[in-house]
């Protein structure tokens, strides 16, 4: 399947989630005396190598982060040897703000800053759609707890003679 379907792509739009940017992992590193600028800038900015490296090589992966430094060539060599995915996808989402309880406890309504104001999500992973799967789950999580947190506040107000 090449294109995402229209169900997934409208449950992108309503919780405003994004393909950011998406990494062949071998693709990205077959040319030799150059890192792609954005390539190496996602390598420079994603702080979670040696997490990484330790999942792919258990036995020596966070010592072997260790010795290398954050170096992006060393990180690329790490990757076109011992990275199992085939790609690395970012993924934006928006974050749900400003969430409102009624005073009836349920949710009164909620504002998404847009893009302004968002987080990432990076995937290693052999499905694109998978990411995409991932990441729509993580923004209905996220506003889930959101919903649960103005509720709860809701209460509490209720119970001091306020409303929130």
């Amino acid at each position: 399947m090449n294109r995402i379907p229209a169900d997934m792509l409208e449950e992108m739009c309503t919780h405003e989630v994004r393909i950011g940017r998406i990494f062949h992992v071998q693709g990205s590193l077959t040319c030799g005396d150059s890192i792609a600028d954005d390539f190496e800038e996602f390598i420079e900015d994603y702080d979670a190598w040696g997490q990484r490296f330790e999942e792919w090589m258990p036995s020596r992966g966070a010592k072997l982060y260790e010795n290398i430094d954050g170096d992006p060539w060393e990180i690329c060599d790490i990757l076109q040897h011992n990275c199992p995915y085939t790609f690395i996808v970012v993924i934006e989402r928006t974050l749900p703000r400003c969430i409102r309880a009624d005073e009836t406890g349920e949710g009164l309504g909620s504002w998404r800053g847009g893009f302004g104001c968002y987080t990432v999500d990076v995937h290693f992973t052999d499905s694109i759609m998978g990411a995409v799967a991932a990441s729509l789950e993580l923004a209905q999580k996220h506003t889930r707890e959101e919903w649960q947190r103005a509720i709860e506040e809701d209460r509490v107000s209720r119970r001091k003679g306020g409303f929130v």
